[in-house]
């Protein structure tokens, strides 16, 4: 779709354009038309009563968004206009215009907003036009502006033109500065140019830079979700999932249903994840049994307790090590008792500390060291 060429008087053109947002999507975002197919299979089979649920979801969804969109839409509006209010205090009046501009462009008939760029306030911005008669806004815009495509400002400002002989008040634009932020014509013509290129990177910057300033331009979207498609089928095919997700969910819904791909993406992910934690239990057992081997018993034990519970062979050995154990605490128990026959309590007491290392809930070696203590004392 060609638009007319706005001449870099990217603001202007915005108010006329107004405000669009895709719906944002997660992994486990409610798609409108999947509901909408659903609805329509019951009706095909003839489960009325079913059906209609599903078409009330689709009108609960959208009027949850239609509200969050408001209230998001309402407090930018605000915003704007304070920071216009601080910037006519500090004297900044071109800040000032900028802001006003911006309430114009959430909100096309904001009263306060065209009240404060026609007034005083902003007078070294604002140029006075006497009506001549039945004049459009077109009209108006290339006797003011030199170029009719300004209408759209004269519209948001004076949707109801005053009659022949009374003034209306519009802004000076300095056409230099806002040409130097954004040229639809040229943004356009490279984007066209980076899509014959599958160029999907640059494509998807520059198309995504052209919906900041025109949200309803169906070429620029277009090939924004082509771009983001293109992006996401190369980042799957490479095996990088994170990135191939979080490009999927940047497709619009209605450009093409990505989520059998994203549910497919995070079936792998999760088979990954599973394949990792298998590797890594596997590994700690493989170092446990080593361990065994060696005869270093507490770091083996340390090695299986890392290892998931239900893992193949995890149980098994846990219990043939806990009877190793339990043999070399018996020994470090006897010897600390003969050390006490010997009266060498404190060797004693380190026997008994070792043994109960090995076996914590051994009882008789818990009593023994706590009495050797005592007579130490």
């Amino acid at each position: 779709m060609v638009k007319p060429l706005f001449t870099g008087i990217v603001l202007w053109g915005i108010v006329c354009c107004g405000c669009a947002s895709a719906v944002g999507k997660g992994p486990g975002a409610v798609f409108p038309e999947s509901l909408q197919k659903r609805a329509l299979a019951l009706e095909t089979r003839g489960e009325n009563a079913l059906a209609v649920h599903y078409w009330k979801a689709m009108r609960l969804l959208a009027e949850d968004k239609i509200e969050s969109l408001q209230s998001a839409q309402a407090a930018q509006v605000e915003k704007e206009l304070a920071l216009a209010r601080e910037t006519l205090d500090r004297g900044d009046r071109r800040a000032a215009e900028m802001h006003l501009l911006k309430v114009l462009r959430l909100d096309k008939s904001h009263n306060q907003a065209r009240t404060l760029l026609r007034r005083s306030e902003v007078s070294s911005l604002v140029q006075a036009y006497e009506m001549k008669g039945d004049e459009t806004a077109a009209r108006v815009a290339g006797s003011v502006y030199g170029n009719i495509y300004m209408a759209p400002l004269v519209t948001a400002l004076y949707p109801v033109l005053p009659q022949k002989g009374q003034q209306i008040w519009l802004p000076v634009v300095d056409e230099r500065m806002v040409k130097a932020q954004f040229d639809y014509r040229k943004a356009l013509l490279k984007a066209r140019k980076l899509y014959n290129a599958k160029d999907y990177p640059s494509l998807l910057a520059a198309a995504e830079e052209i919906l900041s300033f025109f949200p309803r331009d169906d070429e620029a979207r277009y090939m924004k979700n082509s771009a983001a498609h293109q992006l996401a089928e190369s980042f799957f095919k490479q095996d990088e999932y994170r990135k191939a997700l979080m490009m999927y969910q940047r497709v619009d819904a209605y450009f093409k249903n990505e989520i059998p791909r994203i549910e497919e993406i995070l079936a792998l992910q999760k088979d990954q994840r599973n394949e990792v934690r298998y590797r890594l239990n596997e590994e700690l057992m493989a170092e446990a049994k080593l361990l065994l081997k060696e005869g270093d018993l507490l770091k083996a034990r340390e090695r299986i307790l890392s290892v998931e519970e239900g893992f193949s062979g995890r149980r098994k050995a846990l219990g043939a090590l806990g009877v190793k154990m339990v043999r070399v605490a018996e020994r470090h128990y006897r010897r600390g008792v003969t050390l006490f026959l010997e009266e060498k309590l404190a060797e004693a007491i380190a026997a008994w500390e070792i043994c109960l290392r090995y076996q914590p809930d051994h009882q008789k070696a818990l009593e023994a060291a706590e009495n050797a203590r005592r007579l130490l004392e």
